[in-house]
């Protein structure tokens, strides 16, 4: 009889233990593999890296154990000193070279979803990458990568390859002799590149907005409209826009990028459309999302260049009116492609 209320309280001390570990926030390792060999050819002496992530503690997370367990993305060894480790181990080192490599981390996203049976893996980065000597640097790189995978062991092969692509960007950012451009960045230059850029976009710079329905990104920004706005229809929680086709038949807009009608900016949804808010030289719209994809911040993993059905990671999309499963999220509208970057959860009043 004792034994067995020794064997229960050790099952039920074991259980109160197992269920406490369950409730701490897991976290997970991850490293960016060394090098095997030099670039022989890499003539640099200093790395810069700029974070200019929003949430730099937020690298994103994995699914572990049987339940698939949420465990956040934690380096031991910091991100930004992974990467000067790996430049340091990939130049020959030269006291008479000057050229600087500069490096702007935009997005460092890890995600991993299971629907039904399947089970998906996310990995975004995005980055500006400028080489030369001080104050003489030309833009020579920009990354917008997202690595996807749906292995049988997902996080492991998606921690290793992840590791393995930043290996490789950066080795070939070493490497390379052709610029994107010509122009002379100075550093102030470089911590002004979102202005510059801006500068170049007639959606940041014109005074009028442009009515007409626009395909992509590229076009909305330049505002070069693809087609008229025959009309819009505004209902309680829903915008959708009209164009006439050659037959000067009424025909629903959905799958293009954004639209303006009298001054108005839309973005489209799939199948309607969602307003856009200028504010400080940005744009941000308001959409509910699933709580599974607003883990975090990682719903922006999965931001599309184009229609934002195929927004979140997993496949969550973005709705106009709640249900009993969303949250409302401040989205921004990215300067350099187009694609959305989840600013923050808006808490409402209940």
């Amino acid at each position: 009889m004792r034994k067995i209320v020794y064997l229960s309280l050790i099952t039920l001390l074991s259980f109160q233990l197992t269920f406490a570990q369950q409730k701490e926030k897991k976290t997970e390792d991850w490293n960016i593999p060394k090098p095997t060999q030099k670039l022989t050819n890499a003539k640099f002496s200093k790395i810069i890296i700029q974070d200019l992530r929003l949430d730099k503690e937020d690298m994103g997370f994995v699914q572990k154990g049987a339940f698939n367990r949420y465990t956040l993305i934690k380096p031991i060894i910091p991100l930004k000193k992974q990467i000067e480790d790996i430049f340091n181990d990939l130049i020959v080192k030269d006291s008479l070279n000057k050229n600087e490599l500069i490096v702007q981390i935009r997005d460092f996203y890890f995600s991993e979803l299971t629907s039904g049976m399947s089970e998906e893996g996310k990995f975004k980065f995005r980055a500006t990458i400028f080489a030369g000597e001080p104050q003489n640097y030309k833009l020579i790189k920009k990354v917008d990568e997202v690595y996807k995978n749906s292995s049988m062991d997902v996080t492991l092969q998606l921690e290793r390859e992840s590791g393995e692509l930043i290996l490789k960007i950066i080795s070939e950012a070493l490497v390379t002799v052709k610029p994107l451009e010509e122009r002379i960045y100075t550093l102030e230059d470089i911590d002004n590149f979102e202005g510059i850029e801006k500068n170049k976009l007639a959606l940041y710079t014109n005074d009028k907005y442009v009515d007409g329905i626009y395909k992509d990104f590229q076009s909305f920004s330049m505002q070069n409209p693809s087609m008229p706005i025959h009309e819009v229809k505004e209902g309680n929680n829903t915008i959708k826009v009209y164009y006439l086709n050659e037959n000067k038949k009424s025909k629903n807009a959905r799958g293009n990028y954004a639209a303006i009608y009298q001054g108005k900016l839309y973005i489209n949804n799939g199948e309607e459309f969602i307003k856009l808010t200028k504010k400080e030289n940005d744009y941000y719209f308001y959409g509910y999302v699933s709580k599974k994809a607003s883990f975090g911040k990682q719903l922006g993993v999965g931001v599309a260049t184009g229609v934002l059905t195929s927004l979140l990671t997993g496949g969550f999309g973005v709705a106009f009116f709640p249900t009993t499963d969303s949250v409302l999220y401040e989205f921004k509208m990215d300067f350099l492609n187009g694609s959305f970057i989840p600013i923050q959860e808006v808490k409402q009043n209940k």
